[in-house]
C-alpha cells in the first residue's frame, strides 16, 4: 500500500493504478478486515474499483 500511496502522491497515476490492481487481487479473498483496511486507503486515492472484488 505504501508504494501505491507514494506513486499517487508523486503524480504517477498509471503506475499507482497498476500496483493497486495487483494488491486488490491479492486481498480479494482475504479476511474482510484486511480487505476493508486496503479498501479504505485505496478508495481515498480513487483506486478501489466500483465492483468490489471479493464481495458477494
Amino acid at each position: 500500500m505504501a508504494l501505491v500511496r507514494s506513486l499517487a502522491a508523486t503524480g504517477k497515476h498509471t503506475e499507482a493504478a497498476t500496483e493497486s490492481r495487483q494488491t486488490i487481487a491479492l486481498v480479494a479473498e482475504l479476511d474482510e478486515k484486511v480487505r476493508a483496511h486496503v479498501r479504505e486507503h485505496f478508495s481515498g486515492l480513487g483506486l478501489w474499483p466500483a465492483a468490489d472484488p471479493g464481495s458477494g
